[in-house]
């Protein structure tokens, strides 16, 4: 088997083939010169790729292209992952906003009437509202029908709201007649202890004196 021949000069690998180095151009000694290529394929079985390439830099491997192609696809997989974590993160955020920003929960609280004097309600978590008016505190219910209508039942009657809360001020519209709350701070209505029952006996001449504000009494 005739192998490659290495230049006593610059120590470069030769094809048997070559006469002279292909680097540097010494002349071949004492390796007898192959004719043709086929008096090559039959003395011997061809040899392993030279690996070495110009400047013996290693030349890549064959499957290099193939680990680039799966490195980008795994890249790319991470990405769409990420994007996909993100998205998800997104829309948790603004549905818990958007849960919290309702009507439903807003409303919860003390609002006391804007212009007039003595009017505040108490919204609870319950379902229950009260309100209270010239030291009169009534209990009754409340339900939301959808987020923009709001059913008050007080006294035996029942009374229908279209609902707009803005920030700090809630509008309670009926019958062609708005009236506006701003939310206090009270956790109770006006710092009047609030009851849990609603009065039998309300003096007449005080309830006839009451001015008609939200239109529910």
């Amino acid at each position: 088997m005739i192998e490659n021949w290495t230049c006593p000069k610059c120590t470069s690998p030769n094809h048997p083939r070559r006469d002279q180095c292909w680097q540097c151009g010494y002349p071949r000694e004492s390796i007898p010169k192959i004719e043709s290529t086929n008096e090559l394929s039959a003395e011997a079985p061809p040899t392993e790729p030279n690996l070495q390439g110009i400047g013996n830099q290693p030349i890549p491997s064959p499957n290099e292209p193939k680990d680039k192609v799966s490195s980008l696809r795994s890249l790319g997989r991470v990405i769409i992952l990420a994007c996909g974590g993100i998205f998800l993160l997104v829309a948790a955020t603004l549905g818990v906003f958007t849960y919290l920003n309702r009507p439903q929960n807003t409303i919860i609280g003390t609002w006391e009437q804007v212009g007039e004097i003595g009017e505040i309600i108490s919204f609870h978590k319950d379902g229950t509202i009260t309100t209270v008016d010239f030291g009169v505190t009534i209990v009754g219910n409340y339900e939301f029908l959808d987020n923009n209508t709001l059913r008050i039942d007080i006294l035996g009657t029942s009374q229908i709201f279209d609902v707009n809360i803005s920030g700090n001020m809630l509008s309670l519209s009926s019958d062609g007649t708005t009236v506006q709350f701003e939310k206090t701070a009270n956790t109770t209505a006006a710092g009047v202890e609030v009851s849990t029952e609603i009065p039998t006996e309300v003096p007449t001449e005080t309830v006839s004196e009451q001015p008609t504000t939200t239109g529910y009494r």
